[in-house]
């Protein structure tokens, strides 16, 4: 694994051979036979050449804010955060079928 990593230039691969009984006489793979590839990052920035972002609006108390509102019978909890998930280079992201 570490060797293909290294020739792929990536950081991390995933083989995933996992079935689930999708009748009683036949399994199928957990996974399909699509790969979406891109350029991916830790900490980055609208400007660096990642392909998908995601942008965090921050509220006043840090990236979430919670709620709880106690009853009689329950306590309602809610979580505030917003984020959008952008892709950022249109061609920055490929879809393959692998078999």
């Amino acid at each position: 694994m570490e060797e293909l990593q290294r020739k792929l230039m990536v950081d991390r691969i995933a083989i995933v051979k996992a079935r689930y009984q999708s009748s009683a006489s036949a399994k199928s793979k957990v996974l399909g036979n699509l790969v979406y590839e891109y350029i991916a990052l830790p900490g980055v920035t609208k400007d660096d050449p990642t392909s998908v972002k995601r942008f965090v609006t921050p509220t006043d108390s840090g990236r979430f804010r919670v709620y709880v509102e106690e009853h009689a019978k329950f306590t309602d909890l809610s979580v505030e955060h917003y984020s959008n998930i952008v892709v950022t280079a249109s061609d920055g992201v490929r879809k393959l079928t692998i078999s």
